[in-house]
């Protein structure tokens, strides 16, 4: 099968590679969707992310979606044709965090697209059978692929403990913005001020159900929320963007007593926080680490209810234009909101 590997900074090769075969419990999954995240962007571009480097060759992708092709020894309720999602994360099951329900936090947890695990960008995927969620009647295998970063916004939702009645904003409007201001809506959140200057990502934003969408590139974006909420702030802040600008703005904004969430993830090993402003709000810095699991979750959101999350897919690239995919979506380009690749279409 042929296979996209990360050969060094912003060189991808198409490389023929085994055949994988799945095992007992296991699954082979002919993929057919695999959103670009913005860390796989990170690893193509400056071959790392944070404190970990690339390990040359090296798969990325770990947002995929495709059709079940043969199962191994000791599965059950999954058949050949079959469409799924791909839970990316292969947790142990034995240690601390994982006995605490926090198997994103696991220590030997196998991750798609880490240094040391297979991506998927490539045609096919083995996975065990848990890690393989079947499509509800009526998702596709677009909203297959973006229900991994769906689940972050879920995971993001359940860290922040906001209740019904108070207020978010959300620093951000990229797919894991977007999947924030999601989760929010669909509990019920009613006041979510989001601040982007893409204005494509901020009217996708209003199309997903936020309140006031604040254009950060023109307009002062702690005034118009102080304005907004009478000076107040909001109960809630959400950084999903990864820029020290974004971070700033969700401190400040963040009401006295509130909490600021902090999802994006930094190109820079080390950030700057203002935590004179954050200790006299008391405010609670909550950070959120992948989705906790959550993409069957995102799944069974999507099948009840009618969120258009699949149409922040606005550009598909054929497996052998991996590297002009995530280029565009480190520049921004064309009003990428999501870019997926598709690796196989047969």
């Amino acid at each position: 099968m042929r296979a996209a590997l990360l050969t060094a900074p912003r060189e991808v090769s198409i490389e023929d590679v085994a055949d994988p075969a799945p095992g007992v419990g296991e699954v082979l999954v002919r993929l057919t969707a695999v959103g670009v995240c913005g860390s796989d962007v990170h690893f193509f571009h400056e071959g790392r992310i944070g404190s970990a480097s690339a390990a040359y060759p090296m798969g990325l992708g770990h947002e995929p979606a495709g059709i079940v092709t043969a199962v191994g020894e000791g599965v059950s309720g999954l058949v050949e044709g079959a469409l799924v999602a791909v839970e990316p994360g292969i947790p142990c099951g034995r240690c601390e965090p994982c006995g605490r329900a926090k198997p994103n936090l696991c220590p030997n947890v196998r991750f798609l697209a880490q240094p040391d695990t297979v991506g998927a960008f490539q045609e096919c995927l083995v996975m065990p059978q848990e890690n393989c969620l079947p499509a509800p009647a009526g998702v596709s295998a677009e909203a297959c692929a973006v229900a991994e970063p769906l689940g972050v916004g879920l995971e993001a939702l359940a860290i922040s403990g906001i209740r019904a009645g108070e207020t978010a904003a959300v620093f951000g409007c990229g797919p894991i913005g977007l999947s924030v201001i999601a989760a929010l809506r669909s509990a019920g959140i009613q006041e979510i001020i989001t601040s982007e200057p893409l204005e494509a990502r901020r009217v996708f934003a209003a199309r997903l159900g936020a309140s006031h969408t604040i254009d950060s590139a023109r307009e002062n974006v702690i005034q118009a929320i102080r304005d907004v909420t009478d000076g107040r702030g909001v109960d809630v802040a959400f950084e999903a963007a990864g820029e020290q600008e974004t971070l700033d703005h969700t401190i400040e904004s963040a009401a006295i007593g509130g909490t600021a969430v902090i999802i994006g993830i930094p190109r820079e090993k080390k950030m700057e926080i203002d935590l004179h402003t954050a200790r006299r709000k008391e405010l609670p810095l909550r950070q959120v680490r992948r989705s906790n699991l959550k993409t069957a979750a995102a799944l069974e959101l999507l099948a009840r209810e009618d969120i258009p999350i699949e149409e922040m897919v606005t550009h598909r690239f054929p497996l052998g234009e991996t590297a002009t995919a995530m280029d565009l979506v480190r520049r921004y380009a064309d009003g990428v909101i999501k870019a997926v690749v598709i690796p196989s279409d047969q």
